[in-house]
């Protein structure tokens, strides 16, 4: 990418004289960081010295000093490109006394695309401001973009790079911007970073919606909770069986509140009151733990009557004023207006025994400002939505609010588990310590690459990926930039790591066979292709359509000879891919099998000749495998004009002498 360094790799052999083998990167060129150079060590015998120059374009751009053994060597030259374009680079080697130039150098042509575009979605702040920043800084071109401008397309989303969501809490996206961010992810590979927070996974509410199925780490985890008392005070008055998309909002509520019920902690108690005109304690307050009476009587219930709101909470107290629990909750949901009633009075008494009340405001007639008022008084949350499909994950976040503590703000060393993906290789061997993160569980087919311990010694995932569909996903479930990363910020390679990570993301292909793939064996190119229609240009210019064996749907095959050196280029269809040939199979040293040679010349009676100049220099004849019908067509038609020079020249030869007779007389 422009403004990256890249690695370009070429394998040395040395036998008498060194043969530079093709220089080697990927399709597009790899930043340094992703592909670090590396030297292999020799192979055996004594190092000879020799130089290394790097060539752009056709202009000495570096060179060194190396020193090579006999057998395989592999160097290494990094290079940067400060703009997008096509580039021809070669590796050349010179040692001294060597008397065959012509493989001592190599070259790839490198396509250097423009910086990814990176689409950062977070609430405005010095923090977000800063982690945008460090990644502009590295050459990303980030776009900010608050939550609710995040596009409900997924081909929107698609024309980024990738998208990072940046301690963005579940209820800033609506339910169509969530599914448009999934869809984009699991089916046009949009690749996606989550990183954590206090508004991040757990307490960011993730559970029960589509961030919850991106997310490598899951927001259930085992710990352990206070002593919980909780009712569940529902609206089942006539408004409510009205459709939200295909489902009844009584359906899509009971739903709700069984999934928050099975969330529950051991231990907890749970009671189930509904209300219409009037109000009715299906459930008493008694041990959570016994689901199939929470669902069985959840499932009875059907609409009806008006909306009152004040004798359900009457209700709930009388359930929970004498629990005697650490922790006793209301969850009230509703989606119209309610009657008047004390409800001061009976908030303040709630209030009095310990009890909070949370409210749900759900659609567009709900009453908000009263239920906002219920929530203030009675020392709880206030949600609201006029998406009906976003109460499962409202009533859940609810009670993961009440289960327990859902950030773990202490100190944590994190510990490397695995750091071989390439987004990784820029990330230091050893980070400070992070002062915070959401605790979440690994996934069954997640990746860890970086663990914290929590204060009980178990492992907790600080960073951890997968792949969704056809997206990569990354999760890291501390601040990227905030409080709990502040040690972090003060090292030097901050911006450097995290614009690593984002770049591979952003530039990391989807699993897909290529359209055109070019391998060499010798002189041989094989072309596999997903099209018929292939078309080979030799480096003169010269173009030839190939003849390509169909070997399966969609998949064909073609061969052709290299008997010039430089650039061949394929086209079938609308893909095109190409190949750099420095040399010819004759000069390439590396190619040979000293072992299987011997083996042939000693079951031929044959021997070895180790010295070549005892044989004279090498040919520039060799055989070469071609159609035959043209020579045997020449053959044939070179036959028939002697078949008939041999008939009809007996009987002319006499005509002409008579005729000159004829002449003279």
């Amino acid at each position: 990418l422009a403004g990256d360094r890249f690695a370009l790799h070429a394998d040395v052999y040395l036998a008498g004289a060194p043969t530079a083998a093709p220089v080697t990167t990927p399709s597009e060129a790899t930043p340094a960081e992703a592909t670090p150079p590396e030297a292999t060590p020799p192979e055996a015998g004594v190092l000879k010295a020799a130089t290394l120059a790097t060539f752009r374009n056709g202009v000495l751009v570096a060179e060194r000093a190396v020193a090579l053994a006999p057998g395989r060597n592999r160097v290494s030259v990094e290079v940067t490109e400060e703009a997008a374009g096509e580039f021809r680079y070669d590796v050349a080697v010179t040692l001294p006394g060597d008397e065959e130039a012509r493989n001592d150098r190599a070259g790839v042509d490198v396509v250097v695309g423009s910086a990814p575009g990176v689409l950062l979605v977070s609430e405005a702040g010095v923090w977000a401001d800063l982690f945008a920043g460090a990644l502009a800084a590295q050459g990303l071109d980030v776009t900010a973009s608050p939550p609710s401008a995040l596009p409900a397309d997924p081909a929107a989303l698609a024309a980024h790079g990738a998208v990072v969501l940046a301690n963005v809490p579940a209820a800033a996206l609506g339910t169509g911007q969530q599914v448009a961010l999934e869809a984009a992810v699991r089916d046009l590979g949009v690749p996606l970073l989550l990183l954590g927070g206090e508004n991040a996974f757990g307490p960011g509410g993730y559970y029960e919606t589509p961030l919850e199925r991106l997310s490598p780490t899951s927001s259930l985890v085992p710990r352990e909770a206070p002593e919980l008392a909780i009712a569940f005070v529902l609206d089942r008055s006539n408004s409510m069986r009205q459709y939200a998309g295909d489902q009844v909002r009584l359906d899509i509520a009971k739903a709700a509140a069984i999934s928050a019920h099975e969330l529950l902690p051991e231990g907890a108690r749970s009671a189930l009151i509904v209300f219409d005109s009037t109000a009715r304690t299906l459930v008493p307050l008694g041990p959570a733990a016994d689901d199939a009476a929470f669902r069985a009587a959840i499932t009875e219930l059907d609409p009806r009557g008006g909306t009152n709101l004040y004798p359900a909470l009457v209700a709930a107290y009388d359930e929970l004023a004498d629990a005697g629990a650490a922790t006793a909750h209301v969850i009230v949901m509703s989606d119209g207006l309610s009657q008047p009633g004390d409800f001061p009075g009976i908030l303040a008494a709630l209030r009095g025994r310990g009890v909070t009340v949370s409210t749900i405001a759900i659609g567009p007639e709900a009453d908000a400002e009263q239920l906002r008022e219920v929530a203030r008084l009675g020392g709880g949350a206030f949600h609201a939505s006029r998406d009906f499909a976003a109460l499962p994950r409202i009533m859940t976040h609810e009670v993961l609010l009440q289960s327990g503590e859902l950030t773990a703000e202490a100190d944590a060393a994190p510990a490397w588990a695995d750091r071989r993906a390439p987004f990784l290789r820029a990330w230091p061997d050893e980070l400070p310590p992070v002062a915070g993160y959401v605790p979440t569980s690994l996934k069954p087919d997640a990746r860890l690459h970086l663990s914290v311990t929590d204060e009980k010694g178990e492992t907790m995932p600080l960073l951890a990926s997968w792949r969704h569909g056809a997206g990569e996903v990354v999760a890291f479930t501390a601040h990227a930039a905030g409080p709990w990363t502040a040690a972090w910020l003060a090292e030097g390679g901050y911006a450097g790591m995290w614009a690593h990570l984002v770049r591979q993301l952003a530039t990391a292909p989807v699993e897909a066979a290529p359209a055109v793939r070019l391998t060499r064996d010798g002189d041989e190119l094989r072309v596999e292709a997903s099209s018929g229609a292939v078309v080979l240009e030799l480096p003169d210019g010269t173009t030839r359509r190939l003849d390509a064996l169909q070997v399966a749907p969609g998949a064909y095959l073609a061969t052709a000879y290299l008997t010039q050196v430089g650039t061949y280029r394929v086209s079938a269809g609308d893909a095109a891919a190409r190949l750099h040939v420095p040399y010819l199979a004759r000069l390439d040293r590396s190619r040979a099998d000293p072992a299987r040679l011997t083996a042939v010349a000693r079951a031929s009676g044959g021997a070895v000749v180790a010295d070549l100049a005892a044989v004279g220099p090498v040919s520039a004849w060799r055989w070469h495998r071609a159609p035959a019908w043209p020579a045997a067509t020449l053959a044939a038609l070179a036959l028939l004009l002697l078949e008939l020079t041999l008939r009809y020249a007996p009987d002319l030869l006499p005509r002409l002498s008579v005729r000159r007779k004829d002449g003279r007389s």
